[in-house]
């Protein structure tokens, strides 16, 4: 799953690169990508004879819509960016994954590599990654499970809320 805007800065090309190398690897597996952006018919055109298993569903803003997407998802993809989209996607319980030099406005920090999600240093670490979490279910639950629980500790609004308010010393 690819969630955001469709812009050059995140790389969603190589995402794509990836997939259509592994796709015959990981049947029955489709990435799908949600957003709109300037790069939206290149990135189309990257699909080539994958296009029936790469799908462009547009920008959704209904969480009732989008979260049938993360329901189905076995990781979140961001390949040069770790925004917001690291929180709803922990929230979901969908493991996160980037790049460890990561464009982020410290959201990154809640991505345990191998734990919630991964920090990946290169593509080809990528690949093996996809691979290995489309392919192992257990690999799969663990992280699922991990990515959840690690949300509903340290992530929730209360959470954050009590962490700004600790801030600032003011006792709730």
């Amino acid at each position: 799953l690819v969630v955001g805007s469709l812009n050059k800065r995140k790389k969603i090309d190589v995402i794509i690169k990836i997939f259509v190398e592994i796709s015959d690897k990981i049947p029955g597996i489709s990435l799908e990508i949600i957003g709109n952006g300037s790069e939206l018919n290149r990135l189309k055109k990257m699909t080539g004879s994958k296009k029936n298993k790469i799908n462009f569903h547009g920008k959704i803003t209904d969480k009732n819509k989008l979260s049938e997407y993360y329901k189905d998802a076995i990781c979140e993809l961001s390949y040069s960016q770790a925004g917001l989209s690291v929180l709803q996607s922990l929230g979901y319980g969908v493991p996160f994954i980037t790049s460890a030099k990561s464009i982020s406005g410290g959201e990154i920090y809640n991505i345990i590599n191998g734990y919630n999600g991964y920090l990946i240093d290169n593509e080809n670490q990528l690949k093996d990654i996809l691979l290995n979490l489309c392919n192992n279910e257990s690999l799969f639950n663990k992280l699922s499970k991990n990515a959840l629980e690690y949300y509903d500790n340290f992530c929730t609004i209360n959470h954050m809320l009590n962490g700004f308010l600790s801030a600032l010393s003011i006792k709730k």
